[in-house]
């Protein structure tokens, strides 16, 4: 029988608030911890603590918050709070994301009248939900139980896409280098309408997997809607089978350099029975970012298994492909270009704040050295970084800008070579790249706090 709480119930200086969801595996609810945060809440009813893999389970979770948090995925993720057992169960703790909508609202909202959400934000949508589960795969995580309701969107007016996004209910995720503990024991989850060809024939779930139920989301976000509607879940084995999905057409026109073209093939060919046939999670983004090309396409005919990336970098990394760029500088809805000249309207007065293409922020106060391990929080691109790239100076009511010494790529200011110190305005874009032959990652514009 399942245990339910009772509002103001404290466990393990946790009170809860009220009951949210009751699961096949858990029960949540929003909780107060003693700090006062409200948090997310999970009691686990399976695995229960006599099953073999409980344990390993407990130790799963553990692994899996620290391969979040020590990886890029972090800022695509909910945060893992901490878990415990309390009365012979497993409790685990995640944020609350207030003020957010599932994308299955949007995508509702979407199918009744696509004008409903602008193309531009859908666009923008679309490469940062690819983005964060490019970064799950560069961490060895496979999500396995993606759908429309396990990405959050959380209202933001301050960014161009109005939302933040965040990737959640991972508690089953598991790695690519290693067994999920309860593999042998019980299948791998999924759900029906977004299971890909292996979780329907009882294989282990893989990246391609995701990139799968990536692109039977993307068809509703961007094109004409779902390509496999069924009422018999019987249907889908078949249907994955024989390929027979749609071609994707575009409600709109992409941002250039990304090609209406390009990026429908690319969705196609997500939904390939085959999973050495689909594009990675990074292919993707490039394609809807515009760094991918047609000459790529023939590359992608000769896919084998995707070949993961590793989530740590011993030293930075010379930038020397386009290839190797892996974020592009057109992520973001189109804005007017910066200013030429400064002006009153466009001065830094207080403190300083760097906005990713994809709405991450950091704000400074102070002078800072900055390199890959503030960088970090951009994306795994800080990887071409030195550990001294450059330094943000502040000067009673001014900004500068110093590149560092010795640095394997070049810092760039407005697209051009950073060679001595120069104040900032709001509006400056600093990047890392190749001057001489304009490649660029991680692009960050200049704000005023």
């Amino acid at each position: 029988m399942v245990r339910l709480y009772d509002p103001k119930e404290k466990i393990q200086g946790y009170t809860i608030e009220e009951l949210i969801s009751t699961g096949n595996n858990a029960v949540s609810y929003a909780a107060r911890a003693a700090t006062g945060e409200k948090v997310f809440f999970k009691l686990y009813q399976s695995p229960s603590i006599r099953v073999p893999w409980y344990r390993p389970f407990v130790q799963h979770q553990r692994e899996l918050k620290e391969r979040i948090e020590r990886g890029s995925c972090r800022q695509f993720c909910y945060r893992f709070l901490g878990g415990f057992e309390h009365d012979r169960k497993y409790h685990q703790v995640f944020e609350y994301l207030d003020k957010s909508h599932s994308l299955a609202q949007i995508l509702d909202r979407v199918k009744l009248n696509p004008a409903a959400v602008p193309w531009e934000q859908r666009e923008l949508m679309a490469k940062v939900l690819v983005a964060g589960i490019d970064q799950l795969h560069v961490a060895r995580i496979v999500h396995a139980d993606l759908k429309p309701e396990n990405v959050m969107l959380i209202e933001d007016h301050s960014i161009a896409m109005k939302y933040r996004l965040k990737i959640i209910d991972m508690d089953f995720s598991f790695f690519t280098d290693k067994k999920a503990p309860w593999d042998g024991h019980e299948g791998y989850f999924g759900t029906p309408g977004y299971m890909s060809p292996e979780h329907v024939s009882r294989q282990v779930p893989q990246p391609a997997s995701d990139v799968f139920t990536l692109g039977l989301m993307l068809y509703q976000l961007l094109a004409q809607g779902h390509p496999y509607v069924f009422d018999d879940i019987e249907q889908y084995p078949l249907a994955y089978r024989s390929y027979t999905a749609p071609r994707p057409k575009l409600l709109g026109k992409p941002r250039e350099p990304a090609t209406t073209e390009f990026i429908e093939e690319m969705l196609y060919r997500c939904l390939h029975p085959d999973p050495s046939q689909r594009p990675t999670a990074h292919d993707l983004h490039r394609a809807l970012t515009g760094e991918g090309t047609h000459a790529h396409l023939a590359h992608l005919n000769k896919l084998g298994r995707p070949v993961e990336a590793s989530s740590t970098v011993s030293g930075p990394a010379e930038l020397q492909h386009q290839s190797d760029i892996e974020c592009s500088n057109e992520t973001s809805i189109a804005r007017e270009d910066k200013p030429h000249v400064s002006g009153e309207s466009l001065r830094i007065s207080g403190r300083l704040k760097l906005v990713s293409s994809e709405g991450i922020e950091l704000t400074i106060g102070a002078s800072l050295k900055v390199g890959r391990i503030v960088l970090a929080r951009f994306g795994h691109g800080a990887q071409y970084a030195a550990d001294h790239q450059f330094t943000l100076e502040r000067v009673n009511d001014q900004w500068f800008l110093e590149p560092g010494p010795n640095t394997p790529n070049d810092t760039l200011l407005n697209g051009e070579l950073l060679n001595g110190r120069h104040q900032l305005i709001a509006g400056d874009r600093i990047a890392i790249g190749r001057a001489s032959s304009q490649r660029r990652v991680l692009e960050l514009e200049v704000r005023a706090e």
